[in-house]
């Protein structure tokens, strides 16, 4: 059965410039154009067609590759790679989906939680039991003074960081590592050289204001990472992005961040 554009269009709920775009591509040529009148004739049977169309677009392919497919058998390994993107995408639309729900659900001040990678560093680091986090504060602040009296080649500012290795909700006898990020070092440094290992991934948060970083936003760090697939793989880390110690920065200024590294859950 043969009807026009109009009644085709009727039929398949596909507008008639959409038939006339998919002629022009040539995705799909009605099956008899009118010579006198230029009137445009589908055959019923190409409704088949239309709907694998259709089906195409939605599966998000392009219209060169919808016409390959019509004009052609259709190609498997097409599919297979169109459907490895669509896994890709799906993969990175639900994180995206479970960041907003974490993100609405902590409406009140809106933490950011970020997944990203440390690179390798060097630092002078010395790691022991301090009684408090006072403790902590004045020797990290002791080996910025050795590196600033020793004309060290640093990062500026000094890019002081901790570990926790007791556990960061520790107030006292806190096994702790102190670090000062150096581009070198002279070889009778009393302290320990160490290169730390990049770590692919893991999840960061930002904190203004002093430098003892609340419990909660370790508290949000693990819900976003339980939420998201993920486990902790290593120990927490606080790195002090201003410098501390430069009794420059309002207490209220300083920024620093709680970092876990983090992997994918499971075997």
């Amino acid at each position: 059965m043969i009807v026009s554009i109009g009644e085709f269009s009727r039929i398949s709920s596909v507008p008639t410039t959409t038939l006339r775009f998919w002629e022009r591509t040539a995705i799909l040529k009605p099956t008899w154009v009118n010579p006198q009148n230029g009137y445009r004739y589908y055959d019923a049977a190409l409704l088949k067609s239309v709907s694998t169309i259709l089906a195409l677009q939605n599966c998000g392919f392009k219209n060169k590759e919808i016409k390959n497919c019509v004009s052609h058998e259709l190609p498997t390994e097409l599919f297979v790679n169109k459907f490895a993107e669509l896994q890709s995408a799906r993969k990175k639309i639900e994180s995206a989906m479970q960041y907003l729900t974490f993100f609405l659900g902590d409406a009140t001040s809106r933490h950011a939680v970020v997944a990203k990678r440390i690179p390798e560093m060097q630092y002078i680091v010395t790691r022991r039991i301090f009684k408090d986090r006072n403790e902590i504060h004045r020797k990290l602040a002791e080996i910025v003074e050795y590196i600033i009296k020793g004309n060290i080649v640093s990062k500026q500012p000094y890019q002081t960081m901790g570990v926790y290795y007791s556990g960061e909700r520790a107030t006292r006898d806190i096994d702790y590592e102190c670090r000062v990020r150096v581009v070198n070092a002279p070889s009778d440094c009393p302290y320990e050289i160490k290169k730390t290992p990049a770590v692919n991934l893991a999840a960061s948060i930002l904190h203004k204001g002093s430098y003892e970083i609340p419990n909660q936003y370790y508290d949000l760090l693990l819900r976003w990472i339980n939420e998201n697939g993920y486990i902790p793989c290593g120990e927490t880390r606080e790195w002090f992005i201003t410098d501390p110690y430069d009794g420059k920065t309002d207490t209220d200024s300083h920024i620093s961040e709680m970092q876990i590294p983090i992997r994918v859950a499971g075997p």
